[in-house]
């Protein structure tokens, strides 16, 4: 099977991209594509319902987002201008309605374009975000804040995650075994016995004891 390919972007090039467009409607799509793993579907139909200032969290119908404290501030300043415009986030800069998923391509487009990222996709936004998602949390974790099951993740991005060392499960405790001062309460063919107290001759207690004329 061919190795899926994900072209990232450059990251001093999309910080060039992001300051330079700080709330436009290019600047909005590739905060949401790049920094919180949006797709263009998602992001063309976001509304602010979907955004909770509260929790910190985009809450999409398939799962739940934290939000980067650079995006929420984004959003937060788009709320206060346009959200009594339209409950869509992303809207067209001319007549102030809601960008289509191929407007959205467009302007993805012509913004990477400026900066020389001609072979990033917008796709690839998303996929350098879950990447890097990868570095510090697990597979479920990546998943559910994604939208994609753990397969598909791992047949995608296992060459681009970093190695993941197997969890250690603590030992089972060692059972206790009672030590002894008495010689025929030792451990026989390597096996310890079982802690039960022992008699003053050496027998276990759980064995009858002889009776002696």
């Amino acid at each position: 099977m061919r190795e899926y390919v994900v072209n990232r972007p450059d990251e001093a090039a999309m910080r060039r991209i992001l300051e330079a467009e700080p709330a436009s409607p290019e600047g909005v799509v590739l905060r949401l594509a790049w920094q919180q793993g949006l797709s263009r579907d998602e992001i063309s139909d976001l509304t602010w319902e979907q955004v909770s200032f509260l929790d910190d969290r985009l809450e999409l119908p398939d799962r739940m987002i934290p939000l980067e404290a650079e995006v929420r501030s984004c959003l937060w300043r788009l709320f206060q201008a346009h959200s009594e415009v339209s409950p869509y986030v992303v809207l067209s800069s001319r007549d102030r309605t809601p960008l289509r998923p191929e407007s959205i391509s467009r302007l993805a487009r012509q913004a990477l374009d400026r900066e020389g990222q001609t072979s990033v996709r917008l796709m690839d936004l998303r996929h350098d975000w879950i990447i890097r998602q990868l570095a510090d949390k697990d597979w479920p974790a990546v998943a559910r804040i994604s939208g994609v099951a753990v397969p598909a993740l791992q047949a995608r991005f296992a060459a681009y995650a970093p190695e993941k060392k197997p969890s250690r499960r603590p030992a089972a405790p060692r059972p206790m075994w009672m030590n002894s001062s008495c010689g025929k309460c030792s451990r026989r063919s390597g096996t310890p016995r079982r802690a039960l107290p022992c008699d003053w001759r050496g027998r276990w207690a759980s064995k009858p004891r002889r009776s002696w004329p």
